[in-house]
């Protein structure tokens, strides 16, 4: 530490999100990122791109020198430079600000409009620098647990979408416009996601059975897919304590990163 060079601290410092530098580093770069967005989405709006134009520009190349000169570090304080460019996300970093360098040579509104929407890309980034966060490790080892859980679900609805649909077809293809099995499907998918709950109406007792049977299937599907997340999600909490006593006042289940006992505030020997 005593002849670390400036490489060495920018490594520190961008890569190392174990370290309190660099967490504020990711931190920032978070409000960027969101902020860059949120300036994006709001410039594609005619009533506030039109009135605050010149405004949207500015933060537009501010956002750009700012990315600008964090994608440099990233590349000089690597130690596989070439590795980091053309991996995913150096490229997402490199698209977020070199299309506004290339609109000097290509003029025109529409290449701006997509230089802009080009800057959200940077927002796959939000996903890496939550990483370091304890409380979204536990919902992405819950949803990775779950997966095979998920997974069958999946297949089961699917199978019972197809039964329904085909269904569908036999009851309602003369009355309500459904020309085929894949129509049956879709309307079958729609009615389980309530997005045509009141636009399709059943005109045969039989059709009638299969949209409530299809709303059903979506209540449960909710229903299931909320338990088996909050049921891991459970189990995955439980193992961030363990069962470490504390030789004052007795009491167990700490947080297996925990220095002091919460009860009494006592130092844990692990």
């Amino acid at each position: 530490m005593l002849h670390e060079t400036l490489r060495d601290k920018s490594y520190r410092l961008i890569f190392g999100t174990d370290t309190v530098a660099g967490q504020r580093f990711d931190l920032a770069l978070i409000v960027l990122i969101t902020l860059s967005s949120i300036s994006v989405i709001l410039s594609s709006v005619s009533l506030f791109g039109q009135q605050y134009q010149l405004w949207f520009s500015r933060l537009d190349w501010t956002f750009t020198a700012i990315f600008t000169i964090e994608y440099c570090f990233r590349v000089y304080s690597s130690p596989w430079p070439r590795r980091y460019v053309f991996s995913f996300y150096g490229l997402v970093d490199l698209l977020s600000f070199l299309p506004s360098y290339l609109a000097f040579i290509f003029s025109g509104d529409s290449y701006w409009l997509i230089v802009r929407m080009l800057r959200l890309l940077r927002i796959f980034r939000l996903p890496s620098l939550f990483m370091y966060l304890s409380e979204v490790n536990v919902l992405v080892r819950s949803f990775y647990a779950s997966r095979r859980k998920f997974f069958v679900m999946f297949l089961v609805m699917l199978m019972l979408n197809i039964l329904i649909g085909s269904l569908m077809f036999v009851a309602e293809q003369s009355n309500n416009g459904i020309k085929s099995i894949p129509d049956g499907i879709r309307l079958t998918l729609a009615l389980m996601t309530f997005s045509e709950s009141y636009e399709f109406v059943s005109s045969t007792f039989f059709s009638q059975i299969l949209v409530f049977f299809s709303r059903f299937l979506g209540y449960c599907y909710i229903a299931v897919f909320t338990g088996i997340f909050t049921v891991q999600i459970a189990r995955e909490m439980q193992l961030q304590t363990q069962s470490i006593k504390c030789d004052n006042c007795g009491r167990m289940d700490h947080h297996r990163d925990a220095k002091y006992c919460f009860h009494c505030g006592t130092l844990i020997e692990t």
